[in-house]
């Protein structure tokens, strides 16, 4: 599978609001938004633990030997939780067991399974997860990760979901910046599920590694399009992080331009704690 391909992404996030300033409508795509957001935080906390981002692949070598570095550093930094073997010489299989699964680094409690595909043609790799649940959120799909010229910079792509509720989120050139303890998304995000679809845009959304929920940047709701619906639906909603929101989960909500109110992220897995 080619990185370079930007397929569609999926992700998932809570928001679960109180209070004034925002229609029923707009209440529904900002929870939706949410939920995809913090579904990608977990798919990519969870990938981060096992293999280090920050030195994921080395472009000199190739993918069957970057693949045994993948496999070197999923050993190394699960500490026995899940087992890690190279089945093909491009891939790398680590199984959690059945749910509750196991706890590693930081505190990622994860089950299911994750196989791990090396792209021989750019320096990147397709992450597959397969009924993996991290931190009490189930996922299922594809993380593509691909390093670029700047070490610490990576492109995502991909196709993740969850259920209850299901939403799906897709996206393209995704730029991930990581940290030693932290990590910032930037890029478009287009959340499909019961309330159609939601498109957003991050700008500098950060967290730090092993936190609930950000503690900096923001999510603007650009458009919706509500299922069953032929009209696209134009929104103006920007949901604002703070120190305060990664243990809490309580945002600042500003919908066209009017005072912001606060909102509180829906509660997955044990967090808030």
């Amino acid at each position: 599978m080619k990185a370079s391909g930007f397929p569609y992404l999926a992700v998932v996030l809570a928001i679960c609001g109180c209070g004034g300033g925002l229609s029923g409508s707009e209440r529904d795509h900002f929870e939706q938004a949410s939920r995809a957001l913090s579904s990608l935080q977990q798919g990519l906390a969870l990938a981060n633990g096992i293999f280090d981002l920050q030195s994921m692949l080395d472009p000199s070598k190739s993918a069957a030997e970057n693949a045994g570095l993948v496999l070197g550093r999923a050993n190394a930094n699960l500490g026995g939780c899940g087992s890690a073997t190279q089945p093909q010489p491009q891939q790398v299989s680590i199984a959690f067991g059945s749910a509750p699964g196991c706890a590693f680094g930081a505190g990622t409690q994860v089950s299911g399974t994750v196989n791990v595909t090396i792209d021989p043609y750019v320096t990147g790799a397709g992450f597959f997860l397969m009924g993996a649940a991290v931190n009490g959120t189930g996922l299922d799909g594809i993380l593509n990760l691909r390093t670029t010229t700047t070490p610490a910079f990576y492109v995502i792509s991909g196709n993740l979901q969850t259920a209850n509720p299901f939403v799906m989120v897709g996206g393209s050139r995704i730029a991930l910046t990581d940290a030693a303890s932290s990590m910032t998304l930037d890029g478009d995000i287009n959340a499909q599920g019961e309330r159609g679809h939601t498109f957003f845009k991050a700008a500098g959304v950060t967290w730090n590694k092993g936190a609930c929920f950000p503690n900096g940047g923001s999510i603007r709701l650009i458009e919706g399009f509500e299922q069953f619906q032929t009209s696209v639906q134009s929104l103006d909603v920007e949901v604002t992080f703070s120190s305060d929101s990664a243990s809490t989960g309580k945002v600042a909500v500003t919908a066209r331009g009017s005072d912001a109110t606060v909102e509180s992220m829906v509660p997955y897995g044990s967090c808030p704690p």
